[in-house]
């Protein structure tokens, strides 16, 4: 499945590396780049330099969650939204 995390906090980072380990493609966003771009060369995936980049691509060729963690965590499935 396709991933994207906005936000690799305490919570984030973890959750994220996880999914990566699992297999998942996952691109990661955080306001700070330079921890975005730590952990994608630690856990592999890619960075975005923006929310809205993270989130783009092809989805309507599969599901793609979207995950944010921070003031809340709150997630979209692309597949149904569409």
């Amino acid at each position: 499945m396709r991933i994207t995390f906005l936000g690799l906090g305490i919570m984030g980072g973890p959750i994220a590396r996880h999914l990566a380990a699992a297999g998942h493609d996952v691109t990661v966003y955080n306001r700070t780049p330079a921890k975005a771009a730590a952990w994608v060369a630690a856990h592999g995936g890619r960075a975005a330099a923006t929310p809205a980049r993270a989130a783009a691509g092809p989805l309507l060729l599969g599901r793609h969650l979207v995950v944010t963690t921070g003031t809340g965590v709150w997630a979209i499935d692309s597949a149904a939204a569409s």
